[in-house]
């Protein structure tokens, strides 16, 4: 968790610590790879690299010390590809679903139905929110309200979704909702199996809330299954969910393990495979 988008909402740049975690761990992942033979390798960059000025600086170290181009998406087509991962892993509960991505600068929300899909990217994730709205530790009920209030407004246009077709079925995917479900389970350790596909109540989410709102970071850090370098935003994280169950009337969501890489992949077969 490099952390790329440090502080970008405010910036609108990639600070330059950033850029040199990020590349560290782009030169492991390729060590990695090249053990196992791989004929291609893609680098797809997201929300950070979408909203900062100096991309370049980034992608072109990335070029000059790695050999690699990164390719940045736009939000509609990170939220497509997320959207096929869902319709792949979940064809059980049909054609007609919501599904939220939760990630560090953005967040998605696209929606199916027989006709078609509709996707639409937020500017805010775990990352800029809690950089933007939690200063206390652990944080003020002040502080909270008024990022659920920010959240909350944000939703606004998509408040219709609670009349519709899809209301019943939302698929939540990334490290928040993963998270809250090992979490949930009070799993020792993370169990993909025990996650993937598994169910959160709006009560569940409420639950793990109030006792993340409870704890200093310290001891969030602390709880099996919670990564540290995830203790400080999952906060955020948790809020998003929870106005979004609220806002559209839902009462549960199904939890994803596999997204946007997975999305990619599944793109790169051939129909056949499909």
């Amino acid at each position: 968790m490099p952390r790329l988008g440090e502080d970008i909402k405010q910036t609108r740049q990639l600070k330059p610590e950033a850029i040199e975690r990020t590349v560290a761990v782009l030169r492991d992942y390729k060590k990695t790879i090249e053990k196992h033979s791989c004929e291609q390798i893609l680098i797809i960059a997201t929300a950070a690299c979408r909203l900062a000025r100096n991309v370049l600086d980034f992608t072109a170290r990335v070029q000059e010390e790695l050999g690699l181009n990164v390719m940045i998406i736009p939000g509609e087509e990170e939220a497509r590809l997320i959207h096929k991962t869902c319709a792949r892993e979940f064809h059980d509960l049909g054609q007609v679903f919501t599904v939220l991505d939760i990630g560090g600068g953005s967040t998605e929300i696209i929606t199916s139905s027989e006709e078609d899909i509709t996707y639409n990217s937020l500017d805010f994730g775990v990352v800029t929110l809690t950089q933007q709205f939690l200063h206390s530790d652990p944080p003020t009920k002040k502080d909270l309200k008024t990022l659920r209030d920010y959240i909350r407004e944000k939703l606004a246009p998509y408040k219709q979704l609670a009349t519709s077709d899809q209301r019943q079925i939302l698929i939540a995917t990334a490290g928040t909702p993963t998270t809250l479900s090992a979490l949930h389970q009070q799993l020792e350790f993370y169990d993909h199996d025990r996650v993937h596909k598994s169910k959160l109540s709006k009560a569940n989410i409420q639950t793990l809330l109030n006792k993340l709102v409870s704890m200093p970071l310290s001891e969030r850090k602390l709880l099996p299954c919670l990564p540290p370098k995830r203790a400080d935003v999952i906060i955020a994280g948790t809020i998003i969910l929870d106005v979004v169950l609220e806002e559209m009337n839902i009462e549960e969501l199904h939890v994803s393990d596999h997204g946007l890489a997975h999305g990619i992949i599944y793109d790169m077969l051939p129909p056949t495979s499909e």
